[in-house]
């Protein structure tokens, strides 16, 4: 049984890889939420036309970013995404996706959410 990431957005492996740069930071963070929203809405997309191939290439992009930008939870889901969309994955592939779509954009608002407190401390 895999363990559930258990924050949104983790502080400590972003301090790590900018180096303690809080430009840095707040550059990848943009950055992020930026493609989140646009991976977001090609997964929309992907899951409406039943397109297995580019719902988990679009999910692998999220995993990917997600984890390098230290939101686990985003990564998570997006993990799950993208193994759901695999030929050997969910057999309803739409329900599927609809459901961690809906569970992703609930993640990213706490992701920006977190992203503000972090900007305001």
């Amino acid at each position: 049984m895999t363990d559930v990431p258990s924050v949104s957005l983790d502080l400590a492996r972003l301090d790590v890889i900018a180096d303690g740069d809080p430009e840095v930071i707040a550059a990848v963070l943009e950055l992020y939420v930026q493609t989140a929203d646009e991976t977001l809405a090609t997964l929309a997309d992907a899951a409406q036309r039943v397109d297995r191939v580019s719902l988990a290439s679009a999910a692998h992009r999220l995993r990917g970013s997600s984890s390098a930008a230290g939101a686990p939870i985003m990564a998570s889901l997006a993990s799950s995404l993208e193994s759901g969309a695999s030929p050997s994955g969910a057999e309803d592939v739409v329900a599927m996706a609809t459901s961690l779509l809906e569970a992703l954009r609930a993640e990213l608002v706490c992701v920006r959410a977190a992203i503000a407190r972090a900007s305001a401390a």
